[in-house]
C-alpha cells in the first residue's frame, strides 16, 4: 500500500513540474503610474510639506523631501529591491531621512509630517526620466 502512495505521489510531483507557476506581483488597487522627468515633484497629498523631489544626473541620483518656509518635512525610507509596488507591505518605525537614493526596481516608504504614510516603486530609470508607481494612502 505504501509503495502505490509513493508512485501516485511521485506521479502527482511530476505532473506539477510541467506546469510551474509563476511569480506574479500586482500593484495595489488605487495605485498611480507616473513618468518623471529630472527635478520631477511628487506629492502625496495637497500641499508641498507631503512632496519629494525626485533627482537625478550622472553623479546624483535621488529622492528628496521637499518643503516650503516654516513647513515640516516629510521623510523616506528604501525598502529594498522588490518586483513592485504590492511588495512594499511593511511601515516601519525608524530608519526613516529626508533623502536616499533612487535606485530603479526599489521600493519607498514615505511618512508624512501628519504621520501618514505613502509608497512608491521606481519600474524604470531611464536617461530621459523614470517610471514610478506610488500610492497615497498606505
Amino acid at each position: 500500500m505504501l509503495k502505490y502512495k509513493a508512485i501516485i505521489l511521485l506521479l502527482f510531483l511530476s505532473s506539477c513540474s510541467d506546469n510551474p507557476i509563476e511569480n506574479s506581483c500586482a500593484d495595489p488597487i488605487g495605485s498611480e503610474d507616473k513618468s518623471l522627468s529630472d527635478e520631477s515633484i511628487i506629492c502625496f497629498k495637497d500641499d508641498f510639506n507631503n512632496c519629494f523631489q525626485l533627482s537625478y544626473s550622472s553623479s546624483l541620483k535621488e529622492i528628496r523631501s521637499v518643503i516650503i518656509s516654516g513647513g515640516e518635512e516629510a521623510s523616506i525610507l528604501d525598502a529594498g529591491e522588490l518586483s513592485c509596488l504590492g511588495e512594499v507591505t511593511a511601515k516601519p518605525l525608524t530608519g526613516f531621512s529626508p533623502a536616499v537614493g533612487l535606485v530603479e526596481h526599489h521600493g519607498y516608504v514615505v511618512k508624512l509630517p501628519d504621520n501618514t504614510y505613502g509608497r512608491l516603486y521606481v519600474d524604470s530609470d531611464e536617461s530621459n526620466g523614470i517610471n514610478i508607481t506610488w500610492q497615497y494612502s498606505f
